[in-house]
């Protein structure tokens, strides 16, 4: 009877597996779907509930722990063609890079925690690229990550709205799987943003939305300007934010150890180098860009601010989570004063590739 179990639950598990990850050919262009996952994951667990559960039990362990690597193995292949030429990548789930933000972000990932914050931070980005990204739609169009899709609404109904095409790339597999979920029909590509897979003149509009101030030392921001540079054609525009070291709080932030703000649940993953807007400005003018705007934004005292959110997450009714939105936003005011570099968090710049 154990044996007939057994192969029971073995011939449920390959329909679940089957049913979940579908044979090759049919992967291309789609990431595996959260529904397959859930069906396979409640075939397995009938499957432990039955006679000679621990035989099941712990054949369903085992199949389900190669399912959970296959799903991650096969969304971390899958490079959509944006329009653009990608060329082979050497990202690989195993590099450092990819160790480093997967270890840092994947706790993160499908948490409430932060589901607030997340709403204000979208809304603040995305009322500042309405204003800088083209009226028409233009034909490709790149985000440099995809944490902002991973964590919540993000960037992307946006962009998708200003561009034909949105690709997207990101150095952690885990948070292009949960951006990938999110939305199916984005077109992302594992890499890094100091080497992108992309010919020369390949976008019209490049986002990078505070990808650049996450690095060890400003020369990996001046290779991936460079980078921008390259990549965009003549007239191109680069729409960057990065982290504000003109102000106080961010340069403080900065010179303390970052082990210990993750102690205090201070910082929830890894800052690195940025520069105030004057360096900034210089920095991309000697890649080769034409600084256009400058602006400081998210004025909002972060660290009360997010620590009033968590708990009106938690707490708050729905009436209370809008007063503390639309409360968050009147800060932002404060980008029209002439103190505005030392109250804003981020510093937005609109540049132009001659």
């Amino acid at each position: 009877m154990m044996t007939v179990t057994a192969s029971a639950a073995g011939l449920v598990l390959s329909v679940a597996a089957f049913s979940a990850f579908p044979p090759s050919g049919a992967l291309t262009g789609c990431a595996i779907s959260r529904r397959r996952l859930a069906f396979a994951a409640r075939a397995l667990y009938l499957v432990a509930l039955t006679r000679g559960a621990c035989i099941a039990a712990n054949l369903a362990r085992s199949t389900m722990r190669s399912l959970v690597a296959m799903a991650r193995a096969i969304n971390r292949s899958i490079e959509h063609d944006a329009g653009a030429t990608m060329k082979g990548n050497d990202i690989r789930s195993g590099d450092a890079a990819s160790r480093r933000w997967d270890s840092a972000l994947e706790p993160l990932l499908g948490g409430p925690a932060g589901a607030l914050w997340r709403l204000h931070s979208d809304a603040i980005n995305a009322a500042l690229f309405a204003r800088w990204l083209p009226s028409e739609p233009c034909a490709n169009l790149l985000k440099t990550d995809l944490f902002d899709e991973a964590m919540g609404v993000g960037l992307y109904p946006l962009l998708s709205a200003h561009a034909r095409r949105v690709a997207a790339i990101d150095v952690a597999p885990t948070v292009l799987t949960a951006a990938r979920m999110r939305y199916p029909a984005l077109l992302a590509a594992a890499a890094d943003v100091r080497c992108l897979p992309f010919a020369s003149a390949s976008f019209d509009v490049v986002v990078s939305n505070s990808t650049l101030d996450h690095f060890d030392s400003r020369d990996d921001i001046r290779a991936s300007l460079r980078g921008f540079h390259r990549i965009l054609r003549p007239g191109g525009r680069l729409l960057l934010t990065m982290d504000n070291l003109a102000n106080p709080a961010v340069a403080l932030r900065n010179a303390l150890p970052y082990r210990l703000l993750h102690r205090l649940k201070l910082v929830a993953y890894p800052v690195g180098a940025t520069a105030g807007p004057g360096r900034l400005r210089r920095m991309l003018e000697d890649a080769g860009f034409d600084v256009l705007q400058t602006v400081a934004m998210l004025h909002c005292p972060r660290a009360l601010a997010v620590a009033l959110a968590r708990r009106c997450e938690r707490r708050g009714t729905p009436a209370a989570k809008a007063r503390f939105l639309r409360s968050a936003a009147r800060w932002e005011r404060l980008a029209r004063w002439p103190t505005r570099y030392l109250t804003g968090y981020f510093v937005g710049i609109d540049a132009r590739k001659p």
